[in-house]
């Protein structure tokens, strides 16, 4: 509704005039009344959204109208054509860009947090687990198509990573063909509201609170193959194996399965098992709440013979995707691998162990802290890929902590000098914070949160 010519006599309600069933024509207008209680400034919005069309349709697997079906995924050979890159977030994008959090927290803030990379799955929503945020429940999920994303974000910002993580640096614009998925409790149960967001990118709108499983259904109406049913139909795997084949990270799957490999083969891991069950039984017999015990170990031994038959069904055809994809990455220069590996992790954690040094340790780089964290930033810097960049300034950092007599100050230098803070701590660090209660003895459980963050 837009106001027009209103009087200057403010009384809670008043007469605008608005223009009636959506007619351009000045003549089309009708009176209505506007109280004024309710009235709210609304600023120009740059990043809302368009809302040129509404549908509202079936929150099935069949294409939309838009759409044409992608090539097949493949678990032999990668075709960027098949790829679709999927953030989860609650930050809504930015003018049809997904800013990182450096860059976002800077704009809003003033004061950018450490992380410049901006985190991707392929053809799936990023997997769940101990370490990361609720990503089934965020606001907001973007699924964009690969080849066109990395074609339109300049090679210096295109890092890599695998299946469950690929990442770039500062900006992703994204391309047309793009989706953007939205929370919203209104919309009834089954049901999907499609509406225009940006120039070519769509805005889909669910009241499923687990936004990974409209997700999946969003890269099919989208034509693509979701990495899950490629994963399933390439292993031959049930519905019920699939599901819990991909209910950890796949990195997390092979390892297990490497520790199984190295424990000597199926035979010995279960014999193992089955010795440490029976041990357990033996122990806590005849031992009062010893049931409870043993039901509880009979429960863990039930899984761990699930996943025993996983590995003897699909241990060797699982390691496939990964040497392609490695294959892929060094075709394209390409990070592959996890980013708690890559120098841009390395760098964040850094400047998050100053806020480590100053919390945990009561405020004290005690004898040396400083100087892991000043190795760490400039390894970092020295092990980054050829043309890329960590998006700031490692020798200014460095350069401020050797100079500063406590955490604390380099902290308050770092944001005052280069407007950059550590990462927001998430749950884990946040309790070791609230809950140390040394004064100047935290020193080597600091060293034990470094060495668990990869700094040395």
């Amino acid at each position: 509704m837009g106001l027009e010519k209103v009087g200057t006599t403010i009384s809670k309600e008043i007469i605008a005039w608005t223009r009636t069933n959506g007619s351009k024509s000045l003549l089309a207008m009708k009176p209505v009344k506007v109280n004024t209680c309710e009235l709210k400034y609304i600023p120009k919005l740059e990043s809302d959204v368009i809302q040129t069309t509404k549908k509202l349709i079936k929150a099935d697997t069949t294409l939309f109208s838009w759409a044409k079906p992608k090539p097949e995924f493949s678990m032999t050979k990668v075709n960027p054509d098949s790829l679709a890159l999927v953030h989860m977030t609650n930050y809504y994008p930015q003018n049809g860009q997904i800013l990182s959090i450096n860059l976002a927290t800077r704009a809003s803030e003033g004061i950018g947090c450490a992380r410049t990379t901006i985190h991707f799955a392929l053809n799936k929503p990023v997997t769940e687990h101990m370490l990361g945020n609720g990503w089934n429940t965020m606001d907001y999920a973007i699924i964009a198509p690969f080849k066109e994303t990395v074609q339109g974000t300049p090679k210096s910002k295109v890092i890599g990573g695998f299946q469950d993580d690929f990442f770039f640096r500062d900006v992703v614009k994204l391309p047309k063909g793009s989706v953007i998925v939205k929370y919203n409790p209104k919309i009834n149960p089954g049901e999907l509201l499609v509406s225009d967001a940006f120039d070519g990118i769509k805005l889909v709108e669910t009241s499923n609170r687990h936004m990974n499983e409209t997700v999946s259904t969003v890269i099919q109406k989208m034509g693509y193959t979701t990495y899950n049913d490629a994963l399933r139909r390439f292993l031959g795997a049930s519905e019920s194996e699939i599901k819990l084949l991909t209910s950890k990270p796949e990195i997390e799957v092979r390892e297990s399965f490497m520790q199984i490999h190295k424990s000597g083969g199926s035979d010995k891991h279960k014999k193992m098992l089955e010795e440490r069950l029976n041990s357990t039984i033996e122990f806590f017999t005849d031992i009062i709440d010893g049931e409870k015990v043993i039901n509880e170990h009979k429960e863990i031994f039930s899984e761990e013979m699930k996943w025993l038959s996983l590995y003897e069904k699909f241990s060797e055809k699982f390691g496939i995707f990964p040497k392609t994809w490695k294959k892929f990455c060094a075709k394209n220069n390409y990070i592959n691998g996890l980013h708690s590996q890559t120098a841009w992790f390395k760098a964040e954690m850094g400047i998050t162990g100053i806020e480590i040094a100053d919390k945990v340790n009561d405020n004290s780089w005690g004898k040396n802290l400083k100087q892991i964290l000043i190795r760490s930033l400039n390894e970092s810097e020295s092990t980054l890929p050829k043309e890329k960049s960590l998006g700031y300034d490692i020798k200014t950092i460095t350069k401020i902590i050797d100079e500063s007599e406590t955490p604390k100050i380099a902290k308050e230098r770092i944001q005052k000098e280069l407007k950059l803070k550590p990462m927001p701590p998430r749950q884990a660090s946040q309790e070791f914070y609230d809950n140390d209660d040394s004064s100047g003895g935290g020193e080597a459980l600091a060293e034990f949160m470094f060495n668990f963050l990869g700094l040395t």
